[in-house]
């Protein structure tokens, strides 16, 4: 793993992994979720290399062990930061090695920024998976537009340095397993748990009213423009059938307004599909392995 220089003074945080048995032609960049971090998909790596896929991917800013100086963690002022850091990482890492057209597998809010990336970009994209992609967010039990209120009155009154009431205690480090809406495998919840109890700069206090607020304006934008249902390239969602984070509906609806986009549901998944139990990666890899054209 290695550093690389980003805007803003953002210190970011990558990976290469090669194929032992490397494939002709272009890898697959892996974009996180939020609050996730390179430690976390060492299992989905392996998996990949195997299948003789070369790995890329990166921690955003502000998670994992990317920092933005004089910022808290998990902050960020708008997208556009993310997504700049997306096209940086893949101009200055990722393309001295390979040309494009790229292949990508992205988890939640890294699909979200995908599909930014995506709609002024498409001519650097071969075919992506998006596991359950944040295309809008569950608020429940409140209903969105309180939560949208509660945060542009957090802003207002507390602060961009200032977190959503609550949600430190929501943290990953703080949730036990019969709580948590990530997985239903205990043995890879509890290496989760086990990576931030070794290096606690992993975790994410909680969540800013800052990332929250810029969460909701990446959204609509997202939704809102005309460009966003110009993606062409062929892409795969699988959505999590028992997802308490990312709207299911959202995803549904996207999906069928894009001209090449297939959908499936894994009924008993959870968000987190990439660390759920044998049977439920059985299945997704099924799906990755049709769609991408290759399989072990």
């Amino acid at each position: 793993m290695d550093y690389f220089l980003a805007g803003n003074g953002a210190v970011l945080r990558y990976g290469v992994w090669p194929a032992e048995a490397g494939r002709d032609g272009a890898p697959v960049i892996l974009l996180q979720g939020r609050s996730e971090f390179l430690e976390k998909y060492a299992e989905t790596i392996a998996d990949l290399n195997r299948r003789g896929w070369d790995v890329f991917s990166f921690d955003w800013r502000g998670q994992g062990l990317s920092v933005e100086p004089q910022r808290p963690k998990g902050y960020i002022a708008s997208y556009d930061d993310y997504v700049r850091d997306l096209t940086d990482f893949i101009e200055r890492i990722v393309a001295p090695r390979f040309d494009p057209p790229y292949f990508f597998l992205a988890h939640s809010m890294g699909a979200h920024l995908f599909l930014r990336f995506a709609r002024d970009r498409c001519a650097m994209i071969r075919r992506a998976v998006l596991v359950a992609p944040m295309i809008s967010i569950n608020s429940a039990p409140l209903p969105e537009w309180l939560l949208r209120w509660i945060t542009r009155s957090g802003l207002r009154l507390f602060g961009q340095s200032a977190f959503l009431w609550g949600s430190r205690r929501r943290s990953l480090a703080h949730t036990r397993f019969t709580d948590n809406p990530y997985t239903s495998d205990r043995r890879r919840f509890a290496r989760l748990k086990r990576f931030l109890a070794e290096d606690p700069r992993l975790e994410l206090p909680g969540i800013p009213f800052a990332w929250l607020a810029a969460t909701f304006d990446s959204i609509d934008r997202l939704n809102s423009c005309p460009a966003s249902l110009s993606i062409n390239r062929p892409l795969l969602i699988v959505s999590a059938g028992a997802d308490r984070v990312v709207s299911l509906d959202a995803q549904e609806e996207f999906c069928a307004r894009l001209a090449d986009c297939r959908r499936i549901v894994i009924a008993e998944a959870r968000h987190e599909v990439l660390i759920e139990t044998d049977a439920v990666r059985a299945r997704f890899w099924e799906a990755f392995d049709s769609f991408m054209g290759t399989g072990l």
